[in-house]
């Protein structure tokens, strides 16, 4: 039997749902059947009533004009459903590690051999980090209050420094393929990496050192790499420097 259509005006229905909507929300709230919600969202992301932001998640526009900005963290939260945090240009631009501005968030995401792959979502590049890898990170992470956990600058640059030499290696159409699906992240220059200016460029050193030991990257692989940062050229030891001692001892 077909599905007899119950009417709603969208400026209803969508005012009384959240800034960030699911297809499944949409159903439950008008008493739809999924083809009639599927059908009616597709011609509401053409009136700009909703803004896509991966399949079946979008911005209620309705409900808040600026979801798309300030509801990023909720929606890729209903679209992953697994563990994530910020890294690479995202984690250093935030930590004043670099100018550049990333065109929008870089996520890694939990990844095991059942589960490797995740949706495209809008404004997100992101690349799969293992079980292993979030265990390593995870004592170190900077929380986030309402928005998405980061990864403090140094581990966020050694991280970047081992993706970079992993993505040079691949095929070239395995490369096209990741970055048409954003599936990769920004790999920074040396350049492109500055000390901040409440830091010490000896300070900033030694928490990379200390970062390549957390994630088990060979000292000279950031040796190497922080000797061309301009910022750093003068304090760059050809062997891990001596830890400092805690305060108090």
């Amino acid at each position: 039997m077909s599905e007899i259509k119950k009417r709603h005006n969208p400026f209803t229905l969508l005012s009384s749902l959240p800034e960030v909507i699911e297809t499944r929300d949409v159903r439950i709230a008008a008493g739809w059947e999924r083809k009639t919600a599927v059908e009616s969202m597709f011609r509401w992301v053409r009136a700009g009533y909703i803004a896509p932001f991966a399949t079946g998640v979008y911005f209620n526009l309705v409900a808040s004009p600026k979801a798309p900005q300030t509801h990023v963290f909720e929606a890729a939260q209903r679209t992953i459903r697994r563990p994530m945090l910020l890294i690479g240009a995202s984690a250093l631009r935030d930590a004043g590690w670099t100018t550049q501005m990333p065109s929008g968030y870089e996520l890694g995401i939990a990844t095991d051999r059942n589960i490797r792959t995740w949706k495209n979502m809008a404004g997100i590049a992101a690349e799969g980090r293992s079980l292993k890898w979030f265990a390593k990170v995870s004592t170190h992470k900077i929380k986030g209050e309402g928005t998405f956990d980061r990864l403090p600058p140094g581990l966020a640059l050694v991280d970047a420094i081992v993706s970079a030499e992993r993505f040079a290696v691949l095929p070239k159409e395995v490369k096209k393929q990741h970055l048409e699906n954003g599936t990769v992240t920004w790999h920074p220059h040396p350049d492109d990496i500055c000390v901040p200016v409440d830091k010490e460029p000896e300070a900033v050193w030694e928490e990379i050192v200390e970062a390549a030991e957390v994630l088990g990257v060979p000292f000279e692989t950031i040796r190497a790499y922080a000797a061309g940062i301009p910022d750093l050229e003068d304090v760059v030891t050809p062997a891990p420097p001596a830890r400092r001692p805690a305060p108090g001892h």
